[in-house]
């Protein structure tokens, strides 16, 4: 089990679903574009040294973004795999009270005392 695998299962446990984390994955992304931004208009104003500050934030914004994806991804297959799992079981009592429904209505007649038996 990878690492955002175990974040996933562990993010489950406490009830989060993936949209939390495809809006939050949405927020950082915004935050990497208007970061990186800042880096441009910091590099042009005053040079590199002072660019690497807004550029190292947008790349740990940009790690954090891409991580948030892969647990919503994993999540979501989680949610259908569990939704799947939800139906099959309620066709499969379905199935179960037609198949009892079937079987009482196909029970040959009760015998009664001087039927004959052609």
């Amino acid at each position: 089990m990878g690492w955002h695998d175990a974040l996933a299962a562990k993010s489950a446990e406490q009830g989060k679903t993936s949209a939390d984390f495809r809006a939050g994955a949405r927020r950082k992304a915004k935050a990497t574009f208007l970061l990186l931004l800042l880096a441009a208009v910091v590099f042009y104003l005053a040079g590199w040294p002072w660019a690497l500050l807004p550029g190292v934030l947008a790349a740990w914004s940009a790690f954090q973004s891409r991580s948030a994806l892969m647990i919503a991804s994993r999540l979501e297959e989680a949610e259908l795999r569990s939704a799947g799992e939800r139906q099959a079981a309620a066709c499969l009592q379905a199935a179960k009270r037609s198949n009892v429904r079937e079987r009482r209505s196909v029970r040959p007649p009760v015998r009664q005392h001087g039927d004959r038996q052609w």
